[in-house]
């Protein structure tokens, strides 16, 4: 019997418990030094927002375009017991336009020197390529690492 064909532990009400399997992998999460006893979950990935997953925690750049509709510094604030100190970041740009397929208003991350360069400004036209923050939780903006930064002011 494989790993993956052993009932995983149930939870929640009694009245609601069932069983989960996961599915068996060929993919070992142990780079190959051996089997480490289990089986990993699988989540399929499919197109969301035009992103293109090229292999495993690869994904290319988004292309995107709009008029901003706001521009404000964005800063990391970190804690540590007493003490707390803060970390520029750059500026976030509010656009609303298309971001792959999808037309709708996002958030973009930019950094200071982006800032400089363009000098941003409520009512421009901007566009560029971006990829999606990779962990949402720490980020205030929806995509960031921008390249092929273009201005128009209007």
């Amino acid at each position: 019997m494989r790993v993956s064909d052993q009932a995983s532990p149930t939870y929640g009400p009694a009245s609601s418990r069932q069983t989960v399997r996961t599915p068996h992998s060929d993919w070992s999460p142990s780079c190959g030094q051996g089997d480490p006893g289990w089986t990993p979950s699988r989540i399929q990935f499919g197109k969301t927002c035009g992103l293109t997953f090229l292999r495993r925690n690869a994904v290319e750049k988004i292309p995107w375009h709009g008029v901003l509709t706001c521009v404000q510094p964005r800063i990391r604030l970190g804690r540590s017991f007493d003490q707390r100190s803060h970390t520029y970041l750059g500026y976030a740009l509010r656009v609303r336009g298309n971001i792959g397929s999808e037309v709708r208003e996002f958030l973009v991350g930019v950094g200071e020197s982006a800032h400089a360069k363009h000098q941003f400004q409520v009512g421009d036209t901007v566009s560029g390529e971006a990829l999606p923050v990779a962990d949402p939780r720490l980020e205030t903006v929806e995509f960031y690492k921008v390249s092929n930064l273009k201005d128009t002011v209007t």
